[in-house]
């Protein structure tokens, strides 16, 4: 009797365990779900003021979508570099855990080098994914729209360190296709807004 107390007593335990994870985990995903919704937001209060046009959408999605087939691409490869890396920091963590060793300068060097060079590449991307996408926006919006687009941000909230009125129309266009059609909502919110 004694021993099913016990087990009963440690399958509570281990159930509460459970059960909190699991709420903890439940809560993590809903606000995660509260945070998207909110972005979702955030992009149709830029996108909306533009008025394109179910066309103009369905001619800047193609654009859309490649580059964000080029930022799967490249996440590939970062997560092929960051695996080559992975048995390194796992014996330097070992080292430094078990046997209270300093990893060497020479790895550190390596690692942050490695992330130098992952930095580098994704602002590169995102550079060409600008450009390309602004092309196409300049291409298939008209004057009106670019001159909303091009006033809709702070450029402050976007760590620019200068008045909107101080920057010229392309910078601000660039902005506005950096981050908002680049968004990671932007291409879902204009395919719903094209076929609904």
């Amino acid at each position: 009797m004694k021993k099913l107390a016990y087990s009963m007593v440690a399958a509570t335990l281990v159930m509460g365990a459970y059960a909190q994870g699991t709420a903890q985990q439940v809560q993590a995903n809903a606000a995660d779900r509260i945070l998207g919704k909110i972005s979702r937001v955030d992009i149709m209060n830029q996108i909306l003021p533009l008025m394109l046009s179910k066309d103009q959408m369905k001619a800047l999605l193609p654009v859309i979508e490649k580059t964000r087939e080029t930022v799967r691409a490249s996440q590939k490869k970062e997560a092929d570099i960051l695996a080559a890396l992975e048995p390194k920091l796992d014996k330097a963590i070992k080292e430094a855990e078990e046997k209270g060793e300093v990893p060497t300068r020479e790895f550190v060097n390596e690692a942050y080098k490695t992330l130098q060079a992952i930095g580098a590449a994704r602002g590169l991307i995102a550079d060409m994914n600008t450009a390309l996408v602004l092309d196409a926006f300049t291409k298939n919006t008209n004057a009106g729209q670019r001159k909303v687009a091009a006033n809709s941000l702070d450029p402050k909230l976007y760590g620019v360190d200068k008045k909107r009125e101080e920057m010229p129309e392309e910078e601000r266009l660039r902005m506005f296709v950096r981050e908002v059609l680049l968004h990671p909502t932007a291409y879902d919110v204009l395919r719903k807004l094209s076929i609904g």
